[in-house]
């Protein structure tokens, strides 16, 4: 080997190096966003679910148990005992995050585990899908990867837990990746070679089956895009391109909803199920407010307590209490306010970044606030999408990547390139340290043991049942409709889904669909004498009746009283002693 062929391989080495860890970036990422966020829960224990609360979690630890049980989460014949239960009344758009989950339950066979694992997981799917769109954007990679990390780690992400799919909110970015793209001089869509036009549109409908409420609003991101695009170049190509995303998210959404809509042919439509109201845009509408003050549950107490006084008087106070940026997202948001409103009147050379962001962020508040055009949308077009507040998710992207854009713009104004990687590399650091502390919860070491002593308690207590009448039929005390209705008492909505998800080989009454026939059966039986209800049931092939006395004022008292009587045996009771169980049969020594 010559001299000057040992130059050229010394000389490539650097470009090498440089490249693999180019490469790497995404994985490191990825790898350390999911290590990071398991020390900021508290490295908890995997076999136990992080989070266990009463009412939405107990929805979605369902399904993740029908998954694991059968092939896909529609249908169950152990929940609903005897008719089963059916979920093909309520439309989704979720095939996405289904298929995520049915991945890890086939790993994994254990609930726990599974839910553990997908929330852990989606910090490291955001991360990774939000620094590709960075550097899409042509932001540097250290204020890519700082961005990723803000994003991933936004408050929205630790309040959102017990919605286990809007926790999974990385196809955002990834919307405003195509959302620029028909922002452009040259829009998607309509300059792309077939081979590459056939790829957008599969990754679009793709996208849309994560979530229906992020695929309806990409729709307005698409739309607001279109138009600012079309008014920037003075043509109607971008209102094209994005009418043609617009439809392409329909479809998407439209092929998730095949089966629901096959049902309904087949077995008529269903008028308990799904109910919406036109003024539920108004409750669970954004708030400015909320979404500059720190989040509920802050590091400070002192900024806590600012929320907590904001929301001291529950006036149109719920989910939307999630839609805080963090500190950066805020400055980020304030950013891009101040732009919209003086550029009219300054002459300003706008970055192009910039200038959609801010239209966009503009443009999705003023749809989504309180009294905004949703109120209109929900009145005359469909009631189905109330929780505006969620979009809060679109607005902390902008935000965040406004902000860096901002940072990066300024630093090559008054830095020279010998300097602008190293301040780049301080700030960046700073920012993240600083970001990631700011915007996450404290690990709150009491609600943590509650958690553990409440999910033990249950487990432990469905075990017993099932070594009473292994393979047997529990009869579910009260009655409570499913889904989507008020607390019994304080008995949470889906609440009683606690022994199925705790049991092997059991069936359970409660879980038939509202308006069909198996929830009639159990409504009209409800209303009957307890020795009735206990007679009709024996011949279902019921062995036991199940009570949660959290849903009665006198926590059970009358109905455990009549119960022993009727069926002559004293009960099971929980460690925690909210749950009985009555069995029909002699119980094992």
């Amino acid at each position: 080997m010559t001299i000057a062929q040992q130059e050229v391989i010394v000389q490539e080495q650097p470009k090498i190096k440089t490249l693999f860890l180019f490469k790497s970036i995404p994985f490191l990422l990825g790898i350390g966003s999911f290590f990071l966020a398991w020390l900021l829960f508290g490295r908890f224990d995997w076999s136990i679910p992080f989070t266990y609360r009463d009412g939405d979690f107990f929805l979605a630890a369902d399904f993740i148990k029908r998954l694991i049980d059968g092939a896909w989460y529609f249908n169950t014949s152990r929940v609903g005992f005897p008719f089963g239960s059916n979920f093909l009344d309520y439309p989704a758009s979720d095939a996405g995050n289904f298929a995520v989950l049915k991945i890890l339950a086939v790993l994994t066979h254990n609930f726990a585990l599974v839910v553990n694992l997908y929330i852990i997981l989606g910090f490291s799917v955001i991360a990774i899908a939000s620094y590709w769109v960075l550097q899409q954007l042509r932001l540097s990679k250290m204020l890519s990867v700082v961005g990723a990390i803000l994003y991933a780690f936004a408050p929205f992400h630790f309040l959102r837990l017990d919605h286990l799919f809007l926790a999974w909110y990385f196809s955002v970015p990834l919307y405003t990746y195509f959302a620029f793209r028909i922002f452009l001089e040259k829009p998607l869509f309509l300059y792309k070679k077939y081979v590459q036009t056939v790829f957008l549109i599969i990754s679009l409908l793709m996208l849309s089956c994560f979530g229906v409420y992020y695929a309806f609003f990409v729709t307005l991101s698409f739309i607001g895009s279109g138009i600012v695009g079309s008014l920037k170049w003075r043509s109607s190509q971008n209102m094209y391109s994005a009418l043609i995303a617009v439809a392409v998210i329909a479809a998407g959404v439209g092929l998730n909803i095949v089966p629901n809509v096959n049902f309904w042919i087949k077995n008529g439509l269903n008028q308990k199920v799904p109910v919406r109201h036109p003024f539920e845009a108004e409750l669970y509408g954004l708030k400015m407010t909320q979404m500059l003050l720190p989040h509920e549950k802050h590091r400070s107490h002192r900024l806590a307590s600012i929320l907590q006084q904001y929301e001291a008087t529950p006036f149109l106070i719920n989910e939307n209490s999630t839609a805080s940026l963090g500190a950066i997202g805020t400055m980020g948001l304030l950013a891009l306010l101040i732009i919209f409103f003086i550029s009219p009147f300054v002459n300003l050379q706008i970055d192009n970044r910039i200038q959609l962001f801010s239209f966009l962020t503009v443009f999705l508040f003023f749809f989504a606030t309180i009294g905004g055009f949703s109120s209109i949308f929900t009145t005359f077009i469909t009631p189905m999408i109330r929780a505006w507040n969620r979009i809060s998710i679109f607005i902390n992207f902008f935000s965040i990547a406004g902000f860096l854009i901002l940072i990066e713009i300024l630093l090559k104004k008054i830095s020279n390139l010998k300097y602008f990687t190293g301040n780049l590399a301080v700030i960046g650091l700073l920012l993240s340290v600083f970001g990631v502390l700011e915007q996450s919860l404290v690990k709150d070491k009491d609600a943590s043991k509650i958690i553990n002593k409440q999910y033990i308690s249950d487990k432990h207590f469905v075990e017993k049942i099932e070594a009473n009448i292994p393979g047997g039929a529990v009869y579910q005390l009260p009655y409570m409709p499913f889904p989507e209705v008020m607390p019994i008492n304080n008995l949470a909505s889906y609440a009683l889904f606690r022994g199925y998800l705790h049991s092997s080989s059991l069936h359970w009454s409660y879980g038939c669909m509202s308006g069909r026939k198996g929830d009639l059966f159990f409504s009209n039986l409800a209303v009957q004498p307890l020795s009735n209800q206990i007679r009709a049931i024996k011949p279902l092939g019921f062995n036991g009746v199940y009570v949660d006395r959290r849903g009665y004022v006198d926590r059970g008292k009358v109905v455990e009283t009549e119960l022993r009587k009727v069926l002559s045996v004293e009960p099971l009771v929980s460690e925690d002693k909210n749950l009985v169980f009555f069995p029909m049969v002699s119980q094992k020594k």
